[in-house]
């Protein structure tokens, strides 16, 4: 979504993004770059292996129909992101 690709290296706490590929300019990024590292202070108290989720009954019961595929989902999460990144760069360079 930004233009960049990532290799993920290592396995659990040791685990890190690498930018390996930069399709558009992107401020202050270079390939070869960690971009991603894991901390542990988010890391749930008791992890679930598999998380899975079915929609037939709200869609055939309620007749619910979602607003966004996968992809748009994301997009919309990685534009708002971006967005408070930029609003944090500027407040920090006043």
């Amino acid at each position: 979504m930004v233009g960049i690709d990532v290799d993920f290296k290592g396995t659990g706490i040791n685990e890190i993004g690498v930018i390996t590929k930069i399709k558009n300019q992107t401020d202050g990024l270079k390939v070869g770059q960690t971009i991603v590292k894991v901390d542990p202070v988010y890391f749930r108290p008791s992890e679930v292996d598999t998380l899975l989720g079915d929609s037939n009954k709200a869609r055939t019961k309620l007749k619910w129909i979602p607003e966004y595929d996968f992809d748009s989902l994301i997009k919309e999460m990685v534009q708002s992101d971006l967005t408070l990144a930029k609003k944090e760069k500027i407040i920090k360079e006043l």
